[in-house]
């Protein structure tokens, strides 16, 4: 695994991270609580206070004719014991007029960051089911979805330039696959500021969310090592750990169509996280639950003790009676989906998303592809755009070298015993 990381140890920095005042902001990364809160978290060129602002303005030669403009300010303070970390908090209006500036300023007033987009994350990501009458007329299908991409600290920009190009409302990214989990403060902050430094989520049709999953080789880190990275951790990412979406259905739309769910085995977002995310399956009411994993779900060349812990969990999903399951599995070195032969079991068959590298390396050995693979989907570098849509959930792996977007779908009645 370390012979993975020879190439990169030509192109990253090394060193403890350290900010001035000729270092970038870095962010602000945006995510909305169970609360409907906007929170905004970002890593500060200096120590000081800085102020987080938003308001409405004329966007691309429109004008909102609202009668109420936003104008959402915020307050935070940047120290060297918090690693110059910032998080602000505003509360989103019922309604945000089409076109608003954001800016970040320093103690003088002069801004360090200035961004404009159309909207601000919708606060109906947060909204849990609240009941609906069988009498009530039908709503309207509402689009829905996530971007998830690996980012190699390596070649970050060019992966962030990849998620950016497919307008994310969600973004969730997996650590640079190839990291090895760092032990110290400064170099477990390093290593975020890396990943994320050249990260630029807000597009002309709004403000994606920011959620992460780690990975680390897909291990768990030592027990001294998880408090260190926990904070570092916590530093850089939008949400607290009681807002989180591992902890909750968060994602849950007004319709329960989509749930995320993340399961991490480092344990950094939440301890024994495969047996929550169980727990929380068995209670959802989701139509679609996807599923994220560090490392694959199954690989076709599994041995058998990871045959056997798939052929237990299957049973878990078969007892629980969970439908609309669909997995999302991390490969080190390529993408592509998979249809495991689980009907006999479920009454329908478990899809695997397998997500990748978001930009290619060379490796440093052949590479067998699984031959598990849907003939057709295999990828070397490729980001995964989620949608849910028309009680349908739409995959597509889009390749970030050739362009090319290999697509699947599967309806609702599809994932349930038939």
């Amino acid at each position: 695994m370390l012979s993975g990381l020879i190439p990169c140890l030509f192109t990253c920095a090394t060193g403890a991270f350290a900010q001035d005042s000729h270092t970038p902001l870095i962010g602000p990364f945006f995510a909305v609580t169970r609360s409907g809160e906007l929170v905004a978290r970002a890593v500060a060129p200096t120590p000081g206070k800085y102020t987080f602002e938003a308001q409405t303005i004329e966007f691309r030669g429109r004008v909102s004719h609202s009668a109420t403009p936003i104008a959402l300010r915020a307050v935070a303070e940047a120290t060297t014991v918090g690693g110059l970390s910032l998080q602000w908090r505003v509360a989103i209006p019922d309604f945000v007029p089409f076109g608003v500036e954001l800016r970040v300023l320093d103690e003088s007033g002069v801004p360090v960051w200035i961004d404009r987009t159309s909207d601000l994350p919708d606060p109906a990501w947060a909204e849990s089911d609240g009941g609906t009458s069988c009498l009530a007329p039908p709503q309207p299908s509402r689009s829905v979805g996530v971007v998830i991409a690996s980012i190699d600290k390596c070649n970050a920009a060019a992966g962030w330039r990849a998620v950016r190009a497919e307008r994310p409302e969600v973004v969730l990214a997996v650590d640079d696959l190839a990291a090895v989990a760092p032990r110290d403060l400064d170099a477990a902050r390093q290593h975020y500021r890396e990943l994320y430094r050249d990260a630029d989520l807000t597009h002309t049709f709004g403000t994606a969310q920011l959620f992460n999953l780690p990975h680390f080789d897909g291990l768990a880190p030592t027990p001294d090592a998880v408090a260190t990275l926990r904070r570092a951790y916590a530093e850089i990412h939008p949400l607290e750990p009681n807002d989180s979406p591992w902890l909750t259905e968060y994602l849950a739309q007004r319709r329960r169509e989509f749930a995320l769910f993340l399961v991490d085995p480092a344990q950094l977002l939440a301890p024994n996280s495969l047996e929550a995310t169980l727990h929380q399956l068995a209670y959802s009411s989701a139509v679609f639950k996807l599923v994220v994993k560090s490392g694959r779900w199954l690989d076709s060349r599994a041995s058998e003790d990871e045959l056997r812990a798939w052929r237990a969990l299957v049973n878990r999903i078969a007892d629980l009676r969970v439908t609309g399951l669909v997995l999302v599995g991390v490969d080190e070195h390529s993408s592509g989906f998979v249809e495991h032969k689980t009907w006999a079991r479920l009454g329908y068959n478990l899809v695997e998303l397998v997500c990748g590298p978001a930009t290619g390396r060379a490796p440093t050995s052949p590479v067998e592809l699984d031959p598990a693979f849907l003939p057709g989907t295999a990828m070397r570098a490729a980001v995964l755009n989620v949608r849910v849509y028309d009680q349908n959930v739409h995959a597509t792996l889009v390749d970030t070298d050739s362009g090319r977007r290999i697509k699947l779908e599967r309806s609702s009645t599809w994932l349930r015993p038939r």
